[in-house]
């Protein structure tokens, strides 16, 4: 009785995904005021440049801005200059800025009525965000298209950010009911995940990060769907698939190359492993090719203290010290970036009350005891041992990427690193620790199990109401 219980439940969990994420994404749209989720501003520029055709931006440097002397050599001063901005984005989004810097700033009407007489077409103006810059087009694709409509139809700037914000939405959460759809073993961690309030605002916001995080779980339910059965049964749509969403992702964020290695792995034909492996790396050599000139114009904050340069060489220089960090964990800190991928919303200024990530937490749990398997037995071991293995290794090159680039130079600790980075990994560590077993110790506990879990966005829903409100409004 207990089993057809949790079969049921199971079966429809893309549907039940489907009505909370519509609830939840909703929710996030109206509630957090516009641009402020993490880097949204750089995003929505990008964005923009894209919507104009502008695939690869041009920086262009101010001939008359002169780089302060320093007696510290190792400091690097942003690039004077910057891409091609339509002023009126900056003017919208310039009366948020006060949320952002201040906790104790709330939304007024003053702020929509200043932001709302700006419109497209008042001229351009140059802008260093080199942080989003960089990122190929094919990542901002959805956003750009609600930006390009929303100039068609005259809406001023903020109406179409917010359409903007729609369109990613909406395609976001239609990514993530077909990867539920598909997925088998990893549904579970999948549902739990993907309807995290981090994830939610994200999905609801203008930004790459919605894209990446949807293409990744999609690309896991694919394997999950092809590779996990008594016998492996791929289509050439799963490996065209497969390999365009693996592109996508790595060329948005060559840190996550790694998960690459796992289409080797897959019980397909040397030759098409090859292939899924070769592809998405050529596609990627050819972006760094297009895109390297952008690569190399300093952006961040010279108070930061970034140096890239050098801080490769130390690293280079001093191999031990730097792996040494990887085994000298800051607790604060994974405590920190644990709650991050649970939900710290705002540009990660808005906290849930201490219950709510404790019973987040608890969820979590539950799922992993519902649908863990990790045993030899398993015909699938040495894939589910490569997932973990290389979504390891993947985890290790973010967080150098993050050393590297948002880091104070030879800072003896890790920083820049933030949940929202562990999403694209996620997937494939779920799938890496899922099983389904018919019958074992807990199964007539799996239903209370199950039935804790789809009841918990409710709890979600409730709390993001009252943290974005309280923020926000009261």
């Amino acid at each position: 009785m207990f089993e057809n219980y949790y079969l049921f439940i199971n079966k429809y969990l893309n549907f039940i995904y489907l009505l909370f994420a519509i609830i939840l994404t909703g929710l996030s749209t109206i509630l957090v005021p516009p641009f402020q989720n993490p880097d949204e501003p750089a995003h929505f520029y990008r964005a923009e440049e894209v919507s104009r055709l502008e695939l690869v931006p041009s920086f262009v440097y101010d001939s008359q801005y002169k780089i302060p002397q320093h007696t510290d050599s190792t400091l690097v001063f942003s690039a004077p200059g910057g891409y091609k901005v339509d002023k009126g984005v900056q003017q919208a989004q310039h009366p948020f800025t006060r949320l952002s810097c201040c906790l104790i700033n709330r939304v007024d009407s003053s702020m929509f009525i200043e932001a709302k007489q700006y419109k497209w077409g008042s001229g351009f103006t140059r802008l260093n965000f080199g942080n989003t810059a960089i990122y190929p087009p094919t990542a901002y694709i959805i956003p750009s298209i609600g930006i390009f409509i929303g100039k068609c139809l005259q809406l001023n700037i903020i109406q179409t950010y917010t359409l903007s914000r729609i369109f990613n939405c909406v395609t976001a959460v239609m990514i993530g009911f077909l990867a539920l759809f598909l997925a088998k073993r990893s549904r579970i961690l999948f549902f739990i995940a993907l309807l995290f309030p981090m994830c939610v605002s994200l999905f609801a916001s203008v930004s790459q990060d919605a894209s990446l995080i949807c293409f990744s779980f999609l690309l896991v339910a694919i394997i999950d769907h092809a590779e996990f059965n008594s016998t492996p049964q791929y289509s050439k749509w799963h490996f065209l698939g497969m390999v365009l969403l693996m592109t996508l992702i790595i060329i948005a964020k060559p840190p996550y190359t790694p998960l690459v290695f796992i289409f080797l792995l897959l019980s397909i034909p040397l030759r098409t492993r090859v292939l899924l492996f070769s592809i998405p790396l050529f596609i990627l050599m050819i972006w760094f090719y297009i895109d390297h000139y952008n690569l190399a114009i300093p952006f961040a904050p010279v108070e930061m203290h970034i140096n890239a340069k050098l801080q490769v060489s130390h690293i280079l220089h001093h191999p031990f010290r730097f792996i040494k960090m990887f085994f000298k964990p800051e607790w604060m800190a994974i405590n920190q970036n644990a709650k991050m991928f649970v939900g710290i919303l705002g540009w990660l200024d808005t906290y849930f009350p201490r219950l709510y990530y404790k019973m987040a937490f608890m969820v979590f749990f539950l799922g992993l005891v519902t649908c863990f398997e990790f045993t030899r037995k398993d015909s699938h071991f040495k894939v589910k041992v490569g997932l973990l293995f290389f979504a390891t290794i993947t985890l290790i090159a973010v967080m150098t990427a993050q050393y590297v680039t948002w880091t104070a130079l030879d800072s003896p600790v890790f920083s820049g690193m933030q949940g929202r980075y562990l999403y694209p990994i996620f997937p494939f560590v779920a799938l890496g620790v899922s099983g389904y077993k018919k019958i074992d110790k807990i199964s007539p506990y799996k239903s209370v199990f199950l039935i804790l879990i789809v009841s918990f966005p409710i709890i979600t829903i409730l709390n993001l109401v009252n943290v974005l409100i309280h923020r926000y409004y009261l």
